[in-house]
C-alpha cells in the first residue's frame, strides 16, 4: 500500500469513549490506592521540577489509567507522541506488561516517534511510512501523548493508522477544555484522557529522557524517531568538552535510574486495573 493511498475520515461528530463519572472515578480510587504514597513515589521521578504541578498531574495520571483499566491488557503496541509523551509512554508500557505478564500475554512493543505538525516532511512520510511497515504486527495500538490542545501532532499517527484499518486508542494526561471537541475525530473516537485542566503541559523536566526533538533535530538515518543526546550537543550549547562529557554522562545516569523508577511507581498503578 502506497502513503498517498492512505485515506483519512474527516467526520468529527463521532462521539467519545464512554466515560466514569467523577463522582465513581474517585470513590473507585480512594478504594484501590494510596494517592499519598503513589504522590511521593511520583516526585522521586522528576516527571516535573514544578512542585506544583505535581498533585493536578497526580490526578490526571490516576483518572487516564482508571478509564483505561478494561482496554489496558489488550494493547499490543504502545506509539508515543515525543518527546513529552515518553514519560507517560514508558509508566503505561510497565502498567499494561505487568498486566499482560499476569494474563500469561507477551510484552506490548513501544516506539517513539518524532511527530509534530512543524516537523519536515522526511519526517512527516517516515512516520507514514514507519507505520505502513508495521501494518501487520501492531495488533491493538495505544497512541500515547501528555497535552493535546489541536491534536494537530498526534493526528500524525491516528491518520495513518485509521488510514490502514488498525484498531488503536488514544491515551493523553490532559486535554483542553476549549478545543477538545474540536478535535479531529481520529483522535476523538479513540481518546481516553486524565482531565481538561492542560496540566499535561507540567513536564517541564525533559533531562530525564535522554532524546530531543525539535524542527531540525531529528535521527538522520530514522527520521521518524528522535534523536538520543549527544556529546556535541552539549558541546554546541557553549560547554568545554570535558564538562560536555561530564553533563551528557549525568544525563545518561539520569535517565537509567528514572526508568528504574518508573518501574516502581507502576507497582502501584497497577492497582488500579486489577
Amino acid at each position: 500500500m502506497k502513503i498517498e493511498s492512505i485515506i483519512y475520515n474527516k467526520d468529527k461528530n463521532e462521539a467519545f469513549p464512554q466515560r466514569m463519572s467523577d463522582e465513581v472515578a474517585k470513590r473507585f480510587i480512594e478504594e484501590k490506592v494510596n494517592v499519598g504514597e503513589l504522590k511521593n513515589k511520583l516526585k522521586a521521578v522528576d516527571f516535573s521540577k514544578k512542585e506544583t504541578g505535581l498533585d493536578p498531574a497526580l490526578k490526571a495520571l490516576v483518572r487516564l489509567v482508571v478509564e483505561l483499566k478494561d482496554n489496558v491488557p489488550k494493547y499490543n503496541t504502545i506509539l508515543s507522541d515525543e518527546i513529552g509523551g515518553r514519560l507517560p509512554s514508558l509508566l503505561l508500557r510497565e502498567i499494561i506488561n505487568k498486566k499482560r505478564k499476569k494474563m500469561g500475554l507477551p510484552s506490548a512493543d513501544i516506539y517513539f516517534l518524532n511527530v509534530g505538525k512543524d516537523k519536515p516532511s522526511i519526517i512527516k512520510k517516515a512516520i507514514q511510512k514507519f507505520i505502513l511497515e508495521k501494518k501487520d504486527t501492531l495488533g491493538k495500538v495505544l497512541v500515547v501523548s501528555e497535552f493535546l490542545v489541536s491534536g494537530e501532532n498526534v493526528e500524525m499517527l491516528t491518520k495513518p493508522l485509521e488510514g490502514i484499518g488498525v484498531d488503536f486508542d488514544v491515551a493523553t494526561v490532559s486535554v483542553s477544555a476549549r478545543k477538545i471537541e474540536d478535535l479531529d475525530n481520529s483522535i476523538k473516537h479513540h481518546l481516553y484522557y486524565g482531565d481538561t485542566s492542560g496540566v499535561g503541559e507540567w513536564l517541564d523536566d525533559r533531562e530525564p529522557l535522554g532524546v530531543q526533538s525539535s524542527v531540525y533535530s531529528y535521527n538522520r538515518k530514522y527520521p521518524a524517531h528522535p534523536e538520543a543526546n549527544r556529546v556535541d550537543d552539549y558541546i554546541n550549547s557553549g560547554f568545554n568538552k570535558d564538562t560536555a562529557l561530564e553533563r551528557y554522562k549525568d544525563s545518561m545516569d539520569t535517565v537509567s535510574v528514572t526508568r528504574k523508577k518508573i518501574h516502581l511507581i507502576a507497582d502501584e498503578f497497577i492497582k488500579l486495573v486489577e
